[in-house]
């Protein structure tokens, strides 16, 4: 079995489940084990907007909230 080409610097890695699932937790985890950044994705956006995830959702809906998070990616 072939391999693919190293690529170079380290690979992303990214944690996707349910809320409450735990995501934040392993993430910092494996960013130590890793010693690498870790970024929570939901804090990375409600520090761009300056609001929190409950006041982003009454304002501007789950669409909207979706767009702030793509916007931040």
């Amino acid at each position: 079995m072939s391999r693919p080409p190293e690529s170079p610097g380290r690979p992303h890695l990214a944690l996707v489940g349910l809320m409450g699932a735990g995501k934040s937790a392993v993430g910092r985890e494996l960013a130590d084990l890793r010693d690498v950044r870790h970024v929570d994705l939901d804090v990375a956006v409600t520090a761009g907007v300056g609001r929190s995830i409950g006041v982003l959702f009454a304002e501007l809906g789950e669409e909207g909230f979706r767009d702030a998070e793509q916007s931040t990616l």
